[in-house]
């Protein structure tokens, strides 16, 4: 009877061996994965499980990281963000691509991009959450070192530039009587060089600050881009520029970088222009299930196409200083910041019509 009941019911042994098998393979990826992967009970915020990644780079082991809060795998310097995290989870069931710290063993931390998915019952409750976390030290460790390089060079330049532009003062202050007119325009080319090198050297210093901030904020959108109108009133007022635009939504952002990023793009939506041209300007929005995608319209000079690839990188400059005052900088600083909250940022541009800056910004 025993060996018929096996025989009638092989095919169930089979299908539950398979099984087994591929939930022990799944286990074995699982605990050897290049990612560290974390579970937490967010009610409590207690680490429930990790894979021995985890564990291999931090140095710690199961028994001193289990049924502990997931501060205490957190480097103090971000617990500020991990309990933002751990809140905005609770609400929507899911982080991407947010930039924390792990804490090691030994004294050390790695850098990691978290993303989080919820595992929910039958009922769509949130029962844990599974945590991707991607170890990303080469690349902060780059980062940090470009960031460094430009801080240290812009601080550097600056003295030499201070003292030519005050010996120049002096001189002409000293010569005012004698020197000619030719030699006056000379002069004036000189100290416009030197204002011009300033600015670039002020850029590159804003450009290595950015992604420096580490709280997020949730803020009104209405309430930045009605800041930064403020901010560019003379620009407003000289051109007789029309700005526009209806409800924004609210958005978890880093407040001086997203303040930065509205008065880039205003700014040179009313810079752009034909003399004797009234610049118009719109900022509008739509959403979809992840994103927010903002998109800032003109009535400009527009971008030759052949020339719209490099419009985001550093230095990139499409016209005349002697046309349009500039660094060729600010349209780089909108590129790192949209990168820095995961958006994406792109543009569309008829050369002599205007030009559209779209970009998007995570919902979570």
């Amino acid at each position: 009877m025993k060996i018929n009941h096996f025989q009638k019911n092989q095919g169930d042994w089979e299908n539950f061996d398979k099984d087994y098998r591929l939930g022990l393979d799944y286990r074995l990826m699982y605990e050897n994965a290049p990612d560290m992967y974390l579970s937490v009970n967010p009610e409590n915020g207690k680490i429930i499980g990790c894979n021995n990644t985890l564990f291999k780079k931090t140095g710690f082991t199961k028994a001193e990281v289990l049924n502990k809060t997931v501060f205490y795998i957190y480097d103090p310097s971000c617990h500020e963000e991990v309990r933002e995290a751990l809140e905005t989870f609770r609400e929507c069931g899911r982080l991407e691509n947010q930039q924390l710290m792990f804490r090691t063993k030994a004294g050390g931390v790695i850098p990691i991009l978290l993303s989080v998915e919820a595992v929910r019952d039958g009922n769509g409750n949130i029962m844990y959450s599974n945590g991707c976390c991607r170890d990303i030290s080469d690349r902060y460790r780059l980062q940090q070192e470009i960031n460094q390089f430009a801080y240290v060079a812009s601080h550097d330049l600056q003295a030499p530039l201070k003292s030519v532009k005050g010996a120049l003062e002096v001189f002409q202050m000293m010569n005012q009587n004698i020197v000619n007119e030719e030699s006056v325009e000379l002069l004036k080319v000189v100290d416009q060089s030197l204002d011009r090198m300033t600015l670039l050297i002020e850029g590159l210093l804003e450009h290595s600050q950015i992604g420096k901030s580490f709280l997020k904020e949730k803020l009104d959108m209405n309430g930045v881009v009605g800041d930064v109108l403020v901010d560019l009133a003379s620009s407003i007022e000289s051109s007789g520029a029309k700005v526009v635009y209806g409800y924004l939504p609210e958005v978890e952002v880093y407040p001086v970088e997203i303040r930065l990023l509205f008065q880039n793009l205003i700014g040179n939506a009313i810079k752009f222009q034909k003399k004797g041209k009234v610049p118009m300007v719109a900022i509008e929005f739509s959403e979809s299930p992840k994103y927010f995608q903002f998109v800032v319209s003109d009535n400009g000079i527009g971008i030759p196409e052949h020339q719209q690839s490099a419009i985001f990188r550093m230095f990139s400059r499409l016209n005349s200083p002697t046309d349009f005052e500039g660094t060729g900088i600010g349209l780089a600083h909108c590129k790192k910041i949209v990168e820095l909250h995961g958006g994406e940022i792109w543009l569309n541009s008829d050369f002599g019509m205007g030009s559209q800056f779209y970009f998007t910004l995570p919902k979570s």
